[in-house]
């Protein structure tokens, strides 16, 4: 926000003050004063002719601060930011802590919101909306953390997690005549596409098929026909893909440009 101050004392800066034409949005031209005693900074900022222009004072004080950052030793600079009422900057590893916990944080919804659906599904032959409708909306926000870039990728995989189950139950279903993929895992996908992205729902779909075969086969040449809920392999398949899922498609990647 520019605020016009007649009387705002002058700040110093190594830099020339960003000055804004107040007249008809003019482009922005540079202003400095040359101190009378200049000092270390080498200039005065100061603000003049306020009938025609209004100086950005959040410019000046990241300028200062850059200032005082450069010139003295951490615990020098802060003494100085705090003495002068400038907010100091969060620290490279507080953001690195934050991000880390909150990812943390993520995992472990996600993990518990996968052992949730694979032992419903293994007893009940069921996967609950409240795993499925409310994990979407919990992957959704979490989201939020990469602001709307972060929340259209999470909106894309899920459309394209519960677009590709669905397509592949009804058309399973017009060739079996019979149901070929159940509601729940349609809707689970939907959920697994907010949390891992469109590149993770097609992983994890292929992870969780594989798996499946790993374990129908088998049962199908010892001839026994015991249904087995295909919601278990694909939580099996996203827990592998959040944790090596980079990794697998990277590797995936560099195989096909190599072949």
């Amino acid at each position: 926000m520019i605020h016009d101050r007649k009387n705002a004392p002058l700040a110093h800066s190594r830099v020339d003050a960003l000055v804004v034409d107040a007249l008809g949005g003019q482009m922005p031209e540079l202003f400095a004063k040359q101190a009378l005693d200049p000092g270390p900074a080498g200039v005065e900022v100061g603000i003049v002719d306020l009938d025609h222009h209004l100086v950005l004072p959040d410019l000046v004080e990241e300028l200062e601060r850059d200032r005082i950052l450069d010139g003295s030793e951490p615990e020098v600079a802060e003494q100085q930011l705090d003495r002068l009422g400038i907010p100091r900057l969060p620290h490279v590893g507080d953001l690195q802590a934050a991000v880390l916990t909150l990812e943390a944080l993520r995992g472990a919804v996600f993990g518990t919101l996968l052992l949730g659906i694979a032992m419903t599904d293994a007893r009940k032959y069921i996967i609950p909306d409240e795993f499925t409708w409310g994990g979407l909306v919990i992957g959704l926000l979490f989201s939020l953390a990469g602001g709307l870039e972060g929340l259209g990728a999470a909106a894309l995989g899920a459309a394209v997690g519960f677009g590709i189950l669905w397509l592949v139950g009804t058309v399973g279903t017009w060739v079996f005549k019979e149901d070929a993929m159940g509601g729940g895992d349609i809707k689970m996908m939907a959920m697994v596409g907010a949390f891992l992205g469109w590149q993770g729902v097609l992983l994890t779909i292929f992870l969780g098929a594989f798996a499946g075969t790993l374990i129908f086969v088998p049962l199908m040449l010892m001839g026994q026909k015991k249904l087995v809920p295909f919601g278990i392999f694909l939580a099996i398949g996203a827990a592998i893909c959040y944790e090596a899922g980079p990794a697998l498609i990277d590797w995936y990647g560099r195989y096909l440009a190599g072949a």
